[in-house]
């Protein structure tokens, strides 16, 4: 039973289904995210937002440039794993030359 669910049953009025984007645009890419939680008739709180709390420069600065990178590098990786399985199934979709 999934938490929500979970909370229902157990008679809780109030139930925090955590952030919704802040653009309630319906061509945001996050448009669906908020129009399911939209269904459950909430109320939106908005908090501050988040802040980072540097405490190493070097590492805080090595982060920031390192991290797109590595996203980026995910992204890729992905995109090859797609494009090798592809490649896989073809050849085991075909059919042996006849002689």
């Amino acid at each position: 039973m999934d938490s929500h669910s979970l909370a229902h049953q157990c008679g809780c009025k109030i139930y925090d289904f955590l952030g919704v984007a802040s653009d309630f645009n319906p061509n945001s890419t996050l448009y669906g995210m908020y129009k399911f939680k939209r269904g459950f008739n909430p109320e939106v709180v908005e908090f501050i937002g988040e802040y980072d709390m540097v405490l190493n420069k070097g590492m805080y600065l090595f982060w920031n440039l390192a991290e797109p990178l590595y996203l980026k590098a995910l992204v890729n990786l992905g995109k090859l794993q797609l494009l090798l399985k592809k490649n896989l199934s073809r050849r085991q979709n075909c059919d042996p030359a006849v002689e």
